[in-house]
């Protein structure tokens, strides 16, 4: 039985607001010149146009093998529709024995009579004629390959092509350049380089102050079309560092105290899921002291010149469901240990997602 979901304008207008964020222009076309110097722009233009006299035009039937009834029934008259008759080509021969054989050869084998002399060995004579010969049968030998009968210039005049006469020439070494297919119709001119389809894409919001015991949205998740499975069981891994101003004469080292991580995945403003996650940190443990070492900027952020990596925190079994077009938040709380925590430079303030002259580097979401 089915099961009505009702969602209120409030959501499916957040929802809406959200997607706007992901929406990237097409990926750009990229086509390859053929002008690299290995063919001219006639070369280009003559073999586009006998691509384009291959095809049918209702239209016109000039440039095609579509006749009218009237020019049907023109080469019924002349007979040019009459095919060609092959027949059997059939001698007698005498061998060195002295044996009468008969020898019939029908289309398309071949037939090749050529002059020998009474010492070779397969030497025989032929009831008609004086001297030796020998005779060979090649199999399908009278088929005649017309691979190459597009090589052979073709006058326009002969295709119904009005102006100064060209001869037309389908060389198919030549590529196919400007003529019209389903990629260039569906090809889009932007700035985006192309990109490999993924189940989802995430926004990591660039450096966003982490204050103690307080709810910090780090980025957002977007469900794609091209997603696989109905939910899934993901791994969310959020770089943090330390930015400070500096203080002459201190040196540049911090001791910093992380007692406890949180993390809260909404869903237009309500939790998902927030009691099942396992919370760590890649190199390091909570309540344990995380020794740093500030580098200084070239170009300052946020009016901080002096930055250090902490860590990367990881969020496991973050199970979401998967429909397409949903917008997740992260949230992230950081309880720092402000009592135990020493920072060698004034105004220091820890960040997520950094993104400086140093370091950058974005949170990540994996199965």
């Amino acid at each position: 039985m089915a099961v009505n979901t009702n969602i209120s304008i409030k959501v499916l207008c957040d929802q809406r607001k959200k997607q706007m964020l992901f929406n990237n222009p097409q990926f750009r076309f990229t086509p390859v010149s053929p002008y690299n110097g290995n063919f001219t722009k006639f070369q280009l233009d003559m073999r586009r146009k006998a691509e384009i006299l291959k095809y049918s035009n209702m239209s016109s039937s000039s440039k095609t093998n579509n006749l009218t009834k009237a020019q049907k029934f023109a080469q019924i008259i002349k007979g040019n529709t009459q095919k060609q008759s092959f027949q059997n080509k059939t001698i007698t021969i005498l061998d060195s024995s002295g044996n009468y054989n008969t020898i019939t050869v029908g289309y398309p084998d071949k037939l090749i009579i050529s002059n020998s002399t009474e010492s070779q060995p397969n030497a025989v004579r032929i009831i008609g004629s004086t001297g030796y010969f020998l005779l060979t049968i090649i199999p399908n030998g009278l088929i005649v390959n017309c691979a190459l009968d597009r090589l052979i210039p073709t006058p326009t005049s002969s295709c119904g092509i009005p102006g100064p006469i060209l001869y037309l020439i389908d060389d198919e070494n030549v590529p196919l350049y400007n003529f019209t297919n389903n990629t260039i119709n569906n090809a889009a001119y932007s700035d985006s380089q192309n990109q490999i389809i993924t189940n989802w894409e995430t926004i990591p919001f660039k450096n966003i102050l982490l204050t103690t015991n307080v709810s910090t949205t780090v980025g957002s998740m977007l469900v794609k079309s091209s997603v696989k499975e109905p939910f899934y069981t993901l791994t969310l891994n959020v770089p943090i560092g330390v930015y400070a101003t500096n203080s002459p004469g201190i040196s540049a080292r911090a001791t910093i105290f992380i007692n406890s991580i949180y993390l809260d995945v909404q869903y237009s403003g309500s939790s998902v899921n927030t009691n099942n996650y396992n919370i760590t940190l890649s190199k390091n443990t909570f309540n344990s002291p995380i020794r740093v070492q500030y580098v200084e900027l070239s170009t300052p952020v946020n009016g901080y010149n002096y930055f250090a990596y902490i860590d990367t925190v990881v969020v496991s079994n973050i199970f979401l469901i998967t429909n397409p077009g949903y917008v997740y938040d992260f949230y992230l709380k950081v309880n720092i240990d402000t009592n135990n925590t020493a920072y060698a430079f004034a105004n220091s303030k820890i960040f997520a997602n950094f993104d400086n002259t140093y370091l950058s580097s974005g949170l990540t979401l994996s199965t």
